[in-house]
């Protein structure tokens, strides 16, 4: 939309009347701190939102060609904008507004049921886990402000390099250690393991919060294998057998349906199960699924 001073704004629509409101309400309190995030507006209670129209390209389609040293810049911005974003959102008392996500025995479950799920479509069993010990470490003890969709098609990076973050829509509570792992562990972040492991090392104690004395990276590890289970999930059920195109998927922000991207997650899944004893059992069966995955 173009207005009569020639600046650009974005109208969005959001399907429901409360997605709308928290939104509103999310960036009218980070818009306070000059957070990185678009600036709100207008907005007359409706679902029409009208925003900040934000000049950068998609972090997802800045990644696509990047070398090793700018996938870590983008990434460190990404996360140290996530970083601001969730420190003040604390300091506006975010957490009151929101409500808490994954919160039940019962999605936990669910969640780590995952495996199963494609293991039984792709005719390769999946292990057994010990699921009261990871319900037990999946569990939030202390709720803290998330995106929740922490996907690099949601951020844009500007010219200056910073990274900000849109779609607040889905903003919640849980562990703060979430938005990492959605970041990280999306199929269209390249699998370097170099980068990563720098990246883990700058950036895991500072969305740790209270869970300093309960292995945060173990958390973090355990986490993100499901949501590659997850994000694996969603590239099959898409895919039925046939593998779309790298650029319309992220031209189009579509989840990537290409084999590049799922050999990508089983190739990060194994790694990063691997490293938490609860889901290690994990880690071979992913090489499994990444291998099965050329016969599709």
């Amino acid at each position: 939309m173009l207005l009569e001073s020639g600046d650009s704004i974005i109208a969005t629509r959001r399907d429901t009347l409360q997605r709308a409101r928290l939104e509103v309400r999310t960036l009218t309190a980070l818009n306070k701190h000059h957070a990185p995030v678009p600036e709100l507006l207008a907005n007359n209670h409706s679902l029409i939102l009208l925003q900040q129209k934000i000049e950068g390209q998609r972090l997802s389609a800045a990644l696509k060609d990047a070398d090793s040293t700018r996938q870590s810049s983008l990434l460190s911005q990404a996360l140290t904008s996530l970083n601001i974003i969730q420190v003040a959102a604390t300091q506006e008392y975010l957490e009151t507004l929101v409500t808490v996500r994954g919160e039940s025995d019962r999605w936990l479950g669910a969640l780590i049921e995952r495996p199963s799920i494609i293991g039984e479509y792709l005719k390769i069993p999946a292990p057994e886990l010990d699921r009261t010990g990871l319900i037990e470490r999946l569990r939030i003890r202390t709720p803290r402000f998330v995106k929740w969709d922490t996907r690099p098609g949601n951020a844009l990076v500007e010219k200056s390099g910073r990274v900000v973050w849109f779609d607040w829509e889905h903003a919640g509570k849980r562990n703060r250690l979430d938005d990492v792992a959605w970041l990280l562990c999306d199929e269209f972040v390249p699998n370097n393991p170099v980068v990563e492991e720098s990246l883990l090392t700058e950036f895991v104690d500072k969305f740790s919060d209270s869970l300093a004395d309960q292995q945060p990276l173990d958390y973090l590890m355990a986490y993100g294998t499901f949501h590659m289970v997850v994000r694996l999930g969603l590239i099959l059920k898409h895919a039925q057998g046939e593998w779309w195109d790298l650029d319309h998927c992220i031209a189009n922000d579509k989840v990537g349906i290409t084999l590049e991207c799922a050999q990508r997650i089983c190739a990060r899944g194994a790694r990063w199960s691997a490293a938490c004893p609860l889901t290690a059992p994990l880690s071979d069966w992913f090489v499994e699924v990444n291998a099965k995955l050329t016969e599709l």
